[in-house]
C-alpha cells in the first residue's frame, strides 16, 4: 500500500508536476490526472486518498479535510493549465 505524508511540486523537463511524498521511505509518487477521495469513520477519522495513495495521518475534522482537498484540486488545476500553456504555447484565457 502506498502512503503519503506531503504533496510537493517539482519540475521535470520544464513542466511542473505534483508528487505525493512518503517521508519514511523517501519515495515520491507522480500525481498525473489526480482523483481524490475521502472517507470518515469514528475509528479512523477523516482520511484522504489521491490516486489510491492514502494520506498517512488523519485530519482533525471534516473542515480541515475539505480545505486540503479544495487546495489540492485548485493547485492541480493551476499546474495543468500552466503546463498545457507551455506545451502548446497558447495564451491563457481568463
Amino acid at each position: 500500500m502506498k502512503i503519503f505524508d506531503r504533496i510537493d511540486i517539482q519540475e521535470i523537463n520544464g513542466f511542473r508536476e505534483l508528487f505525493a511524498w512518503d517521508n519514511e521511505k523517501n519515495e515520491a509518487y507522480l500525481l498525473r490526472n489526480p482523483v481524490i477521495s475521502s472517507e470518515s469513520s469514528i475509528f479512523t477519522g477523516y482520511r484522504v486518498s489521491i490516486n489510491s495513495i492514502k494520506k498517512r495521518s488523519a485530519f482533525l475534522d471534516e473542515q480541515s479535510m475539505k480545505q486540503f482537498c479544495d487546495e489540492f484540486m485548485k493547485k492541480a488545476y493551476e499546474l495543468n493549465t500552466e503546463n498545457h500553456k507551455k506545451k502548446y504555447d497558447l495564451p491563457l484565457f481568463t
